[in-house]
């Protein structure tokens, strides 16, 4: 049994023709509205961001999806225990890190 996540989406379906090709017929589609892709797939319908829906596609999924970000609010990081812990680090901006990385200067 294979189990593709997303299954809607243009890179889960060539995910499962592959699948179906070289590996197995044995398929589980999960999305909030699966499509089948072959006969024998078996759509399975559920939202990843909600843990009881995924408790109905495999336990170790269901607990995957509890450790993920609720999603129902911004995350907030304060930098102040890492500012204390290296205070000799200095702060980029994105733009400015990418600059360095890729050689250039900012």
């Amino acid at each position: 049994m294979q189990t593709v996540l997303g299954a809607n989406g243009q890179i889960a379906v060539g995910l499962t023709r592959e699948l179906y090709r070289s590996r197995t017929h044995d398929i589980r589609l999960v999305s909030r509205s699966p499509h089948k892709v072959h006969d024998t797939d078996q759509p399975v319908a559920a939202d990843l961001t909600d843990a009881e829906a995924t408790s109905r596609v495999s336990k170790p999924l269901k607990e995957m999806s509890e450790q993920l970000p609720r999603y129902r609010g911004d995350d907030v990081f304060d930098s102040s225990a890492f500012t204390r812990r290296f205070p000799d680090l200095a702060v980029t901006t994105y733009r400015d890190g990418i600059a360095q990385v890729l050689g250039g200067a900012p």
